[in-house]
């Protein structure tokens, strides 16, 4: 099964890196990328910062940070409230009793506040990386909607999901088509379950068309050789082999 956390644990150690190094690298503070890692979701900040968070971290692990948020969107995505920019670790502030004042401030202390507040957004801002060329060119869904920000609909998420059977097979999946970044490759065993979210394309590399199934979501598709193949809306596409 494709996890979140696993994935960016796996590529981080593949890659020789400790949380420390990663930190310094990617400007997120290790908290929150080992709260990623162990897929504590909830440990971070507002849902609009945790997909800011899992992008640049996935991208700068190699991994294709589409996917990852597609499989964050399809297990996590309908628990957000995109309405909801506060902090999960800071607690709400006391009301005052009845019969108090509240304590009130100089103009001087409301300017200081404010510029610290103005330095953290801007902070924040560049943690994930806000106002690339990257991002103006891929606009991302709108929060808890069904239509991005050009008011067309977000393409659907297609679900694959890749078992193991018989005496399993040697397995390499990479992001929409060959040239694409290498999700995995290894070995699927019989009774293993790898799963995948996207929305164009993956392509595969299955040795042995007798140790795996597929299916698509949900709907079995049929392996007939070994080889490269393109997993699309449409099904299991046979591709030449090289």
């Amino acid at each position: 099964m494709f996890e979140i956390g696993n994935t960016l644990r796996e590529a981080r150690l593949r890659r020789g890196l400790d949380v420390a190094r990663c930190e310094a690298e990617t400007k997120i503070r290790a908290k929150y990328l080992r709260a990623m890692e162990e897929e504590q979701f909830d440990v971070l900040p507002a849902p609009t910062y945790v997909r800011g968070f899992l992008r640049t971290y996935s991208d700068f692990l190699g991994l294709d940070w589409q996917l990852v948020l597609d499989e964050y969107e399809s297990r996590f995505g309908g628990f957000a409230d995109p309405h909801w920019e506060g902090d999960h670790s800071a607690p709400a502030p006391p009301r005052p009793r009845r019969g108090m004042e509240p304590e009130r401030r100089s103009p001087e202390t409301r300017l200081l506040w404010i510029a610290i507040v103005g330095v953290l957004c801007i902070a924040l801002l560049v943690w994930v990386g806000a106002g690339s060329p990257e991002d103006a060119r891929t606009p991302s869904p709108a929060a808890g909607g069904g239509t991005t920000t050009t008011g067309k609909p977000a393409t659907p998420t297609i679900v694959a999901r890749l078992t193991g059977v018989g005496g399993g097979s040697g397995l390499v999946v990479r992001s929409r088509d060959a040239t694409g970044r290498r999700i995995y490759e290894g070995r699927i065993e019989a009774g293993q379950s790898q799963r995948y979210s996207f929305r164009q394309s993956i392509w595969l590399q299955i040795d042995d068309p007798s140790g795996v199934a597929v299916t698509l979501d949900g709907v079995a598709r049929p392996v007939p050789r070994a080889g490269p193949y393109l997993l699309t809306r449409q099904g299991l596409q046979s591709l030449p082999v090289p």
